[in-house]
Formats: structure tokens, C-alpha cells, sequence
């Protein structure tokens, strides 16, 4: 079986943007700046003949220590998330930015809705 999540963060973790970046799939601890990678709803939908698309979402996220720093570091990674996604991979959408405190920790994160159409 294809390792859909491990795969892309192999390719990302090399590119500009990403390379000071903790890339994972789901953790139970975050390290920020941060990408987790994990499936998002609906995970499965039917798509071409007898196949399906599988959909996830790549949570970036870094210290909220200043919100304008933030979000500028936050922009750098969503842009070379998008822009660097291997064959198979496109993004849907951004959401906003919102600052996370479920870990104690003050974090400002942004989802990016991904889709991959490859072997499952």
C-alpha cells in the first residue's frame, strides 16, 4: 500500500521555505514551525471510474509570539507547500489563520485542504 502522507513530506522537507520546518504526519506533540500532515473529511470520495480521490489537509503552524511575524512565516510556508506538491497532489483551498492554545501553547495555524489521486 502507498504511503500518501509520508511521500509528499518527503519531497517537501527538501524545499525552500521547508527546510526548518518539523514535516509529520499526525503527533501528539507539536514543535513549531510546523506541518502535520493528516487525512481531513470527507478522507474518501468516489472519482474517475472504479477509483477514488483521497483528501488531507496540512496543518502549518508556528509560535504566536507576534501575530504579523506569524503570519508572514505562515504565508512562506503555505506558498511552498503549494508549490511544491509532487505529481498526483493539488491544493483546494487556505483557510484562515487562528491561533491554537488546545496544547498549552499559543500557535498560530493555517489549514491547507489538499487532494491526492494516486494508488492507495
Amino acid at each position: 500500500m502507498a504511503d500518501p502522507i509520508g511521500d509528499l513530506i518527503d519531497v517537501l522537507k527538501t524545499k525552500d521555505g521547508l527546510t526548518t520546518v518539523n514535516l509529520s504526519g499526525i503527533r501528539s506533540q507539536v514543535v513549531a514551525p510546523a506541518v502535520i500532515v493528516r487525512p481531513f473529511e470527507p478522507w474518501l470520495e468516489p472519482d474517475r471510474y472504479c477509483d477514488f480521490v483521497q483528501r488531507y489537509v496540512a496543518v502549518a503552524t508556528v509560535a504566536a509570539a507576534s501575530a504579523d511575524d506569524g503570519i508572514d512565516r505562515l504565508h512562506t510556508m503555505v506558498i511552498a507547500i503549494i508549490g511544491n506538491l509532487p505529481d498526483g497532489w493539488d491544493w483546494e483551498s487556505v483557510g484562515a489563520p487562528i491561533i491554537d492554545e488546545s496544547t498549552g501553547t499559543a500557535f498560530l495555524a493555517a489549514p491547507v485542504r489538499l487532494t491526492f489521486k494516486g494508488e492507495a
